[in-house]
């Protein structure tokens, strides 16, 4: 029987995920701009963006009013609906109806393994790499002591999740292994995942 190297758990917080002998050494939450969208289910809780429609809306019902005050005349009333229509159908391509960002990506490194929740999956959706999967990491180091961890897992195509690079610019780019991006201390936090793994090798 394969033995299952990952967990995908939906809870909501590190501390309800952990095991009873484990513990947190290191969190962080990234300093990300949240894109929210117009509506979507956040801890089970659906929120509505009245903010995002207002000027689509608002530019529709200028668009029908200028249309009749210029067309006093016009006999079918169907033509000053069809701003409306018009930003209905386009409201899914201009703002996502499940945003890809609607929380910042968090990492936690405990005595085990590494915890992911990241920004574009759902909140509650945390996963997880022992450190027994992961043959090494390495650091690139990006401004200052900040970098990127990449985790060499032993078996990358069964991780059920991706990571992208972190840009404050528009654009994303796929990782082809799992990271964490924008860590501080970058150097240290990489000798605590060295450290699990050493551990973790010495009980196989």
């Amino acid at each position: 029987m394969k033995k299952q190297i990952l967990d995908t758990p939906f809870t909501d917080s590190f501390q309800d995920f952990l095991h009873k002998d484990e513990t947190i050494q290191w969190e962080m939450t990234l300093d990300e701009e949240i894109q929210t969208p117009i509506f979507f289910n956040d801890e089970g809780r659906w929120i509505f963006n009245y903010q995002l429609l207002f000027w689509p809306f608002g530019v529709a019902s200028a668009l029908s009013i200028l249309y009749y005050f210029l067309n006093p005349q016009i006999e079918s009333k169907f033509i000053f609906i069809v701003p409306y229509i018009m930003v209905t159908i386009a409201l899914p391509r201009a703002y996502r109806i499940y945003g890809t960002k609607i929380h910042p990506t968090k990492y936690a490194i405990t005595t085990k393994r590494i915890l992911f929740r990241l920004s574009h999956l759902p909140k509650n959706e945390i996963h997880s790499i022992s450190f027994s999967q992961i043959n090494n990491c390495i650091v690139t180091i990006s401004k200052g002591n900040n970098g990127t961890i990449f985790l060499a897992v032993k078996n990358p195509q069964l991780v059920p999740f991706e990571t992208y690079q972190i840009l404050y610019s528009k654009g994303t780019e796929k990782r082809h292994q799992p990271t964490l991006e924008v860590v501080e201390d970058v150097n240290q936090v990489a000798e605590l995942i060295r450290k699990g793994i050493e551990n973790a090798n010495r009980l196989l």
